[in-house]
């Protein structure tokens, strides 16, 4: 809707935010922030915290439902995780609630009522380049995951190499084998050296996909023109980011430390603050 690359609605945004465009349709935006443009903004490092707090304030517009929403999907992501081999496809499913979650946080930014609809009918109508981007992902992380078994395959050996690669498929492979005290010892040790070898790989990932499904939803973009513009988005704010990840691990911790309680409020304020960041940064 708000693509720069449509002639026919280069600054408007359609009445149904998660709709593709329609030739004709031209309406203003009444967000508060600007049109998408196809600019990326440099924000300060004080932003990161404005982000966190214009999610709450959106929160607060209608928690009951963006509480509920984010409980169904936890729900329906843990049962995925817990399923061996599904694990590593559990993006397809997340970036559509990421997705849903762009399209809720945008219309109550512009005082307009949501329902549970608009946490299905966003992705659904853009389903190709948001499973496009969740593939290239899935990619990534395989990737991943097979060069921290090969690194630790040539520190550790080759039988720590197959438990750590069994165990990121299954996590209920390690707890099967029968090893010993010094064998899970050098086990702990292979999951911190293949973490700290496939972090190298994940963070850009997560740069091509923080603000991918906001940019597909709300501006009609590809998923190459997405990731593009999510990984530039990304690299021009790290310090900002650096904030909002401190504060985001000072959420997650007061939610854990609550048993679980807190994440009732924790998680659908961090995903509204998905739409905010995109927002203060492609919509300024």
């Amino acid at each position: 809707p708000n693509n720069p690359n449509n002639p026919n609605n280069p600054n408007g945004f359609v009445d149904d935010p998660y709709l593709p465009p329609e030739e004709g349709s031209l309406s203003v935006s009444r967000s508060p922030h600007k049109a998408f443009t196809g600019d990326v903004a440099k924000r300060r490092f004080s932003e990161g915290g404005q982000w966190i707090s214009e999610a709450f304030d959106l929160y607060r517009r209608s928690p009951g439902r963006l509480t509920g929403m984010a409980l169904l999907f936890f729900i329906v992501a843990l049962l995925v995780s817990l399923i061996p081999l599904l694990n590593f496809v559990a993006s397809f499913i997340t970036i559509f609630m990421v997705a849903g979650f762009c399209v809720a946080a945008h219309k109550l930014s512009i005082e307009q009522a949501i329902s549970s609809r608009d946490f299905i009918k966003g992705g659904a109508a853009h389903w190709k380049p948001l499973l496009t981007v969740a593939a290239v992902l899935l990619v990534i992380n395989l990737a991943a995951a097979l060069l921290a078994a090969l690194v630790v395959g040539f520190l550790l050996g080759e039988d720590m190499r197959a438990l750590f690669l069994s165990s990121m498929f299954d996590p209920s492979a390690a707890s099967a084998e029968p090893v010993g005290q010094e064998d899970w010892a050098l086990f702990g040790l292979a999951h911190v050296l293949g973490g700290l070898v496939a972090l190298l790989a994940v963070i850009p990932a997560m740069m091509l996909y923080w603000f991918a499904p906001a940019l597909v939803v709300l501006d009609d973009c590809r998923a190459l023109e997405a990731m593009t513009l999510s990984f530039k988005g990304c690299m021009k704010n790290i310090l900002p980011f650096a904030l909002y990840g401190l504060i985001s691990l000072v959420m997650l911790f007061v939610g854990t430390v609550t048993f679980g309680v807190g994440f009732l409020f924790v998680g659908p304020i961090l995903a509204v603050s998905m739409y905010t960041s995109y927002a203060s940064i492609f919509r300024s």
